[in-house]
């Protein structure tokens, strides 16, 4: 999407966990709404940057998930509801 400065390290995500409503979009928005948003994006536009930018993390997170970058929990290997 363009932002490659976009890095949550450990304490930032689990301030975001606090902020946010417990969902991913939610961690997304919670992370804008506190650092600010694209200048770029208008206030109607937000939805669907939010929903963008979830779903890119998702398939971010599925490749690196299949090229062993990272592994999932203890359990969720092929578990039902993971989705990788």
């Amino acid at each position: 999407m363009g932002y490659d400065c976009v890095q949550w390290s450990v304490p930032i995500y689990a301030d975001l966990l606090k902020w946010g409503d417990g969902t991913g979009p939610g961690l997304v928005k919670a992370y804008f709404s506190r650092l600010g948003w694209p200048l770029m994006l208008g206030s109607k536009d937000r939805p669907v940057f939010v929903r963008k930018g979830y779903e890119a993390k998702q398939r971010h997170l599925k490749a690196m998930v299949q090229q062993g970058e990272i592994t999932l929990r203890p359990g969720k290997e092929g578990g039902s509801g993971s989705g990788y």
